[in-house]
């Protein structure tokens, strides 16, 4: 199986680079402000969180003089589910084994309370979080992997715009850490460990964008993951010590499961069909 398309037009592929390039550099520009705006207000700015998205619409619209495109279509309850899982089963089992190994879990609540806060964080938690992480999703998982699957292969499309999201987080990290609960661990320590667990975990998120041809099951594993790293299992996980450098949002061990996450399903790519770009266009072949 081929790796790319040699069906489209060399001044096609270049159109779809110009798109990406316009992409990136509207969605750092339009969260430039939110990064102000959060910074100066000491609260984390509704723009940051809609750049992506805003970036997106803009650039379709720009290239295509409409917002046809994105694809919107509901994945199998299976696929819905696997997204939801996965956070619970990766970021899950490494707290649950720091638990265990280390004694990080802490808590004066009863066994029902504990519970009560599992399904909290599992509901309410998940919505709140999945609404908020659309906006991130729109841009990076609903224009930035279709767009670069056309243009090379699954791998390249992984590490390019896991790399991006990445760096999106970093003026979070080094200018805001206290808004955004970055503050838990030095910035010497998390830049390069939640680094490593977004590009991880954006392979999976690419991975599932691709394979279902929709943008919800990348929408439902972000409200996931964001629900039980900064919900349940931060809030039963002691702060005391250590405990942050090896399971948190920046931990050590959670990185080390997504990357294992992250190579199971690298290792899957063949299984990526070959026609995944958004609904309007034709996509490319995909290895």
């Amino acid at each position: 199986m081929t790796t790319r398309s040699t069906a489209i037009a060399p001044a096609d592929r270049a159109g779809i680079k110009r798109s990406i390039v316009t992409f990136v550099v509207l969605a750092f520009a339009l969260s430039t402000v939110g990064y102000t705006a959060t910074i100066a207000s000491g609260e984390a700015s509704i723009l940051l969180l809609v750049a992506p998205a805003l970036a997106a619409l803009i650039t379709r619209y720009i290239f295509q003089r409409n917002l046809r495109g994105f694809a919107w279509q509901p994945p199998s309850l299976g696929s819905a589910l696997s997204a939801y899982l996965l956070p619970f089963i990766v970021s899950g089992s490494m707290f649950v084994l720091a638990w265990v190994a280390f004694g990080y879990y802490t808590t004066d609540n009863t066994d029902t309370a504990v519970l009560q806060g599992l399904a909290v964080s599992a509901t309410v938690g998940f919505l709140a979080a999945a609404v908020f992480g659309f906006g991130e999703e729109l841009g990076w998982r609903g224009f930035l992997v279709p767009e670069l699957a056309k243009i090379t292969n699954f791998t390249n499309v992984a590490l390019i715009s896991g790399a991006i999201w990445a760096l999106w987080h970093w003026p979070l990290i080094l200018f805001a850490a206290d808004v955004t609960d970055f503050d838990i661990a030095p910035a010497w320590f998390t830049l390069p460990i939640f680094s490593i667990t977004i590009i991880a975990a954006g392979t999976v998120m690419a991975w599932l964008t691709l394979k279902t041809q929709s943008i919800w099951p990348a929408v439902i594993m972000h409200g996931s993951q964001n629900a039980i790293t900064q919900g349940f299992f931060a809030d039963y996980t002691t702060q005391e010590g250590n405990s942050a450098y090896y399971v948190s949002e920046v931990g050590a061990l959670i990185a080390v499961a997504w990357v294992a996450a992250a190579f199971l399903f690298w290792r899957k790519r063949h299984l990526l069909p070959s026609d995944h770009s958004a609904p309007s266009r034709r996509a490319l072949g995909v290895r």
